[in-house]
């Protein structure tokens, strides 16, 4: 199978920060992680070299699997690192090699749109149960009509910014309504816009 660009562009990134990168460990020492995954008295030198057996060879031992698996994306390792190299982007890199090695490309894709689905329908209750209809159109998620999305201007005039605020901010909705609240103040108007419209229940 032929590699895509985006491929393409992800194995050189993954390249280019396995040659930055020293093996120190430095990152492995100040990952908050390690010992709730289940890392254990492994030396982080050992730990990070892991984590490059499983990057380039599709195997590696325990220690360093427990730790890719466990990241939580807290974003130390990255401060941490004198080279510059984002660990976290190579702990990435290792589950998604774990997962390839693991389970067939079929049963990925299927894992892939089920946990999808999984996020939107959470996405969807979570908003529905802060919000009403209105507040939901507010925030561009009309309830009765997919076409439309909330708006302080009439159709066909252009607003002053459009308020693109993706799904998962209905999570924490008060954050993007306090958003639109102050551009309100401000006299600004606005056209909020989002991913994936919520259906009708």
């Amino acid at each position: 199978m032929t590699e895509q660009p985006f491929e393409l562009a992800l194995s050189a990134r993954t390249a280019e920060m396995l040659d930055a990168c020293t093996q120190c460990g430095k990152c492995v020492e100040i990952c908050p992680v390690t010992g709730p995954a289940g890392v254990g008295d492994v030396t982080p030198k050992a730990v990070m070299a892991g984590v490059f057996d499983i990057v380039r060879l599709g195997e590696g031992p325990a220690a360093s699997k427990a730790w890719a698996k466990g990241c939580a994306l807290t974003g130390d390792c990255i401060a941490a690192c004198p080279e510059g190299v984002n660990p976290r982007f190579l702990l990435a890199m290792a589950r998604v090699t774990m997962a390839k090695q693991s389970t067939e490309l079929r049963a990925r894709r299927k894992q892939g749109i089920d946990n999808f689905r999984l996020v939107a329908d959470g996405v969807n209750v979570l908003s529905r149960m802060q919000l009403d209809d209105d507040e939901l159109a507010r925030l561009g998620q009309q309830v009765t009509d997919r076409l439309q999305n909330g708006s302080t201007v009439t159709p066909g005039v252009r607003p002053d910014f459009v308020f693109y605020t993706g799904c998962n901010v209905l999570k924490t909705p008060h954050m993007a309504l306090y958003a639109l609240d102050i551009m309100d103040a401000l006299g600004v108007t606005y056209r909020s816009w989002a991913v994936r419209p919520i259906a009708a229940a």
